[in-house]
């Protein structure tokens, strides 16, 4: 078989259109690297070793990681189909770096509560849009999925689209509904698409405009620094550690598929730690020390 028809075939799985996509821009260079018309039983580790030191020399080592993944299930899927006995990727290294504690992407809680209050003051989508994003973390893929059918606004929650497709549970407060139904009322074209735009069509926005409005709310705000909207997501997920929500359900919250990933919103910085540690000496005496434990003040704890 030749490896362009395994690549072909192996696209053509049970898969996720946006999984299929996201597979193809890594396999596609691949493919073409080793040439499509070879045979695959001939793709060797050297050569698979070759090309992810090609990689390395071109992208971040994240990146590397996740490539090096999807390289290997496009063999092991061969291998399980019995085209080839091994796979060549089989010992291929997935060096994923450590989370970098001092690598926190969130937008200072003074700087983004700027801006909620301008655009409450000057325009009820991007408010409502905001706080959507400030309540659930939704990453704005997930954000621009929302439709009225699948947002439910007396229970607090709407079905978005994850990065693979799929659809998950994002839950929101009152506050947040209170901001949707404001929105929902100023709305001019009363279609499905949550967020819309300007007339005469009103169309579903993009995320190009989500990304435009976010800029234009932190110029008009005077917000100082850099931002988009993935550090609200961040804003999220380092409040959620900083309040002491168990990480389990932090990452439920960010829809993230490993708890490694939501390790990154524990609290790494020693003040903290030392904090958390006086405040809670006596903790192992306690008979029900999930009611003894007391996180500091998030509303005047200064996010690091």
């Amino acid at each position: 078989m030749r490896i362009e028809d395994a690549y072909e075939m192996f696209l053509l799985r049970h898969m996720r259109p946006k999984s299929a996509s996201q597979y193809e821009v890594v396999l596609k260079p691949l493919v073409a690297w080793l040439g499509p018309d070879r045979d695959l039983e001939l793709v060797t580790e050297a050569d698979l070793l070759k090309y992810q030191s090609n990689l390395r020399k071109k992208l971040k080592p994240v990146t590397v990681a996740n490539y090096t993944s999807v390289i290997k299930a496009l063999f092991n899927w061969c291998m399980d189909g019995e085209y080839i006995l091994k796979s060549p990727a089989r010992r291929l290294e997935r060096k994923r770096p450590p989370p970098d504690p001092e690598d926190n992407r969130a937008m200072p809680p003074d700087e983004l509560r700027k801006i909620v209050d301008y655009a409450k003051l000057t325009h009820p989508r991007n408010h409502a849009a905001l706080m959507v994003m400030i309540a659930t973390g939704v990453r704005v893929g997930g954000l621009l999925s929302m439709t009225r059918e699948r947002t439910d606004l007396d229970r607090q929650f709407a079905w978005v689209e994850d990065k693979g497709g799929g659809y998950y549970k994002a839950y929101f407060g009152p506050l947040t509904a209170e901001a949707l139904e404001g929105w929902y009322r100023k709305q001019k074209r009363k279609e499905d698409a949550v967020w819309t735009g300007k007339g005469p069509t009103y169309a579903p926005i993009k995320s190009g405009a989500v990304y435009a409005f976010f800029q234009d709310l932190c110029q008009r705000a005077g917000v100082e620094g850099h931002y988009h909207p993935h550090c609200v997501r961040h804003s999220r997920g380092h409040g959620l550690g900083k309040a002491g929500v168990p990480i389990s359900v932090i990452s439920r919250i960010m829809n993230h598929s490993d708890e490694a990933i939501t390790a990154i919103y524990q609290p790494h910085d020693d003040e903290y730690v030392a904090l958390i540690a006086r405040r809670h000496e006596l903790i192992a005496l306690a008979d029900e020390p999930e009611k003894a434990f007391r996180p500091p003040n998030i509303s005047t704890w200064r996010a690091s």
